[in-house]
């Protein structure tokens, strides 16, 4: 309990990542929350209309209503949930009213599915801006599902939502008023597909008008048809204009814009008309959160360019902050952690419990920002149930090196009027435990990652060569699903493959080869015909220069970071960084220099002291001779 209260946050701490506080917390400090209350409250019953009050008089008559019509009233639980959100001075204390939706009865027809943007598309949307030079912002839509109506089928029963407790009990609402949903109220499983479809629909009807190159011009915005969440604005009155002049990117009720400044200014003024949104984020030298990351961009002298990054360091420094006495490392795990050897007690359910925790922590950091990590997730991942105790000791590494790089993610350096080119590295590791072979890709647009794996192949395979060739099919499918998302941006895209293995690439160009290379002639097949065909390339590069070999072994520190600066990974020192770096700097030398003065003073006093002690002496002994004769 004691180290529980100590993780909790301060009203003066800085919340670097949205905290979720009890109710009880809240009951205890009621007078702070009122106004985060107050706000949610009002949001739902009289500015967005979500609900409509229904006193015993009202559900009298409704009861009625629904009995006539063969219906059934269903009564819903709610839920409070309290945040505070990243901020100084404690951060900004909000409250979200939802519904149980759990406790809905399910139709066995139900379709609630709503996809979300994809981080791969995002990194597709900032290589984008970095090379179009653009501007981009982030904002997000206010209570994003009240904009959507409720929507109940004929032979549907009838909701009714309870008043939460906490409110009741503090008599801030009545006990005897329940609440009809009109609007696609949170926690019902139908919200999210009813205010996706809702933002859908008016994104596609949003008509642009704005000045491009000194021209007046009309616009809209068409959906990937490969990444539904991924928007183009396109020339309204020319439809055999393919440029993209600006991309839209939306995850729930968030949504990225990037765009040159004039049509950007457009474009927001345009959704704030529409929708009551946020004040807009501009992506600069301060990062702004999208997606689970954070964004910014910086000029670079030496490209005459600005060169966009993505980091997570919020996340990062907040986790390794839990963490006491944790030192930094230079690699993420070392050869004896990778091997992962189980104790000889069985491992305990509170130890696998902890040890999945552990991986979910760093699994989050692996699928956004931090491919350099992707080979130590993929061993504790698969570890998990075996080996917990070698799991727990492998986070404690991985979190030490982790400190040491919070700042460091994905660089997006691109030139002007650059080429896009899919390059594709792949790597396996033959079977390192008599087991699967352990296999990575890296799909690279230009010089920065896009998409990456590093994990167990799903077969045993027999050979250094059949399973570097089971890794090309993988990487060769990755880079696919990367390709059609760009084919819709650029009329022209390279594809590449690079390997190490001059056997497996044999393979794949040969016609001939004996029995033994059958079988694998066949499981290749795609990716032969792909290469036949002249969509992709295939090239041999030597495994100094191998990316995916950061994602099948444990590697040297020396080595890891050269292959971190090949991939396109570090860090871009931000303009309050330099500053801090500067009066830290200032302060050690100062600290130095007054530590230096103590030195020679207390060095003067040692010195003057020892001169004192010989006249002293030289007294001492002639009173002594002379007084014993």
């Amino acid at each position: 309990n004691i180290r529980k209260m100590a993780s909790l946050p301060n009203e003066e701490e800085e919340i670097l990542q949205t905290r979720i506080v009890s109710p009880k917390e809240v009951s205890d400090h009621w007078q702070d929350w009122i106004p985060a209350v107050k706000s949610e409250v009002d949001s739902l019953l009289y500015d967005k209309q979500a609900f409509k009050e229904i006193g015993p008089e009202e559900l009298s008559q409704l009861r009625q209503e629904a009995e006539k019509a063969g219906r059934g009233i269903e009564f819903i639980p709610s839920k409070l949930v309290f945040t505070r959100k990243p901020g100084p001075d404690g951060g900004r204390k909000k409250m979200r009213w939802g519904a149980c939706g759990n406790l809905e009865p399910k139709k066995e027809d139900e379709d609630n599915f709503s996809s979300g943007a994809d981080a791969a598309s995002l990194r597709i949307l900032v290589w984008c801006s970095a090379l179009f030079q653009w501007s981009a912002s982030v904002l997000d839509v206010r209570t994003a599902f009240l904009n959507a109506k409720m929507v109940l089928s004929e032979d549907e029963d009838v909701i009714l939502v309870k008043p939460p407790w906490l409110l009741t009990e503090k008599a801030y609402l009545r006990k005897d008023v329940y609440y009809l949903p009109e609007k696609a109220i949170y926690g019902l499983r139908r919200s999210p597909k009813l205010w996706g479809i809702t933002r859908d629909e008016t994104i596609s009807s949003l008509e642009i008008q704005g000045e491009y190159n000194g021209k007046n011009m009309d616009f809209h915005f068409e959906a990937l048809q490969s990444e539904p969440n991924l928007w183009r604005l396109v020339n309204s009155n020319d439809d055999e204009d393919t440029t993209t002049y600006a991309m839209l990117m939306t995850y729930v009720d968030d949504i990225m814009l990037a765009s040159s400044p004039n049509l950007l200014n457009i474009i927001q003024e345009k959704l704030r008309t529409t929708w009551s949104t946020s004040t807009p984020e501009m992506v600069g030298e301060t990062p702004v959160r999208f997606l689970g990351v954070e964004i910014s961009k910086k000029w670079c002298d030496q490209l005459q360019r600005e060169v966009w990054m993505v980091t997570q360091q919020s996340y990062t420094t907040d986790m390794v902050q839990k963490e006491t006495d944790l030192k930094a490392k230079k690699i993420p795990i070392s050869r004896d952690q990778s091997q992962m050897e189980p104790s000889m007690e069985a491992p305990t359910t509170e130890m696998i419990r902890a040890a999945q925790k552990a991986v979910g922590e760093v699994l989050w950091l692996t699928t956004r920002a931090r491919p350099d990590i992707m080979f130590t997730v993929a061993r504790m991942g698969s570890s998990v149930t075996k080996a917990p105790e070698a799991v727990l000791k492998a986070s404690i590494q991985l979190k030490g090196y982790l400190k040491a790089t919070s700042n460091e993610g994905l660089i997006f350096k691109v030139g002007e009027n650059e080429h896009p080119v899919l390059t594709v590295f792949t790597d396996a590791s033959f079977a390192p435990d008599s087991k699967e072979s352990h296999g990575s890709f890296i799909v690279m647009l230009g010089a920065t990652p896009i998409f990456w794996r590093s994990g167990r192949q799903g077969f045993v395979t027999l050979s250094t060569a059949e399973a570097e060739l089971t890794e090309i099919v993988e990487g060769m499918i990755a880079g696919e699903s990367i390709f059609v998302i760009l084919a819709e941006l650029f009329p022209k895209i390279s594809k590449l493959v690079k390997t190490d293995s001059m056997s497996a690439q044999a393979i794949l160009a040969n016609e001939g080869g004996n029995w033994r290379t059958r079988h694998l002639r066949l499981r290749c097949s795609f990716a032969r015909q792909s290469i036949l065909a002249g969509e992709w390339s295939t090239q041999h590069v030597a495994g100094e220069y191998m990316l995916a070999d950061i994602g099948t072994k444990p590697l040297s520190s020396v080595r890891f970071e050269f292959l971190k600066k090949l991939m396109g990974m570090g860090s871009l020192p931000m303009k309050s960084e330099e500053k801090v770096e500067v009066e830290e700097k200032l302060e050690e030398k100062e600290k130095f220099e007054v530590e230096e003065k103590e030195r020679k003073k207390e060095k003067s006093e040692v010195k003057s002291r020892t001169a004192v002690r010989p006249t002293k002496m030289a007294n001492f002994w002639p009173k002594l001779h002379k007084y014993f004769g």
